[in-house]
């Protein structure tokens, strides 16, 4: 299963510091790094219940994670570090809206 979150859209407004302006930022520090993992948990069980599925509190579900927006790369170095210890995030795929969508984990090396 596929969880895209993106940081401008689906995270709420006290996440982060909003610069309002002519193009509005997000600027998101490592205090906002649990917001977006639980962000991204409550989309994972709105997408399964989108899919009609019954959800049971204790279930255990993989999913691949991506992540759209705008972040530092220490950002997505810090919520690397978070994701990989997540048993339930199969992958994780960080994408910049101006550049191609970057395999964070797993790589696999040939």
């Amino acid at each position: 299963m596929k969880v895209t979150l993106n940081l401008f859209d689906d995270l709420p407004q006290d996440v982060g510091f909003r610069n309002v302006g002519k193009f509005t930022r997000i600027q998101l520090g490592q205090n906002d790094i649990p917001k977006i993992i639980e962000c991204l948990e409550k989309k994972k069980i709105f997408e399964l219940r989108k899919l009609g599925a019954v959800i049971q509190p204790e279930e255990f579900i993989r999913y691949d994670a991506f992540v759209y927006g705008y972040l530092a790369d220490s950002m997505v170095g810090k919520l690397t570090g978070e994701l990989k210890d997540n048993p339930e995030i199969k992958s994780f795929t960080y994408v910049h809206p101006n550049k191609e969508p970057e395999l964070i984990f797993p790589l696999n090396f040939e």
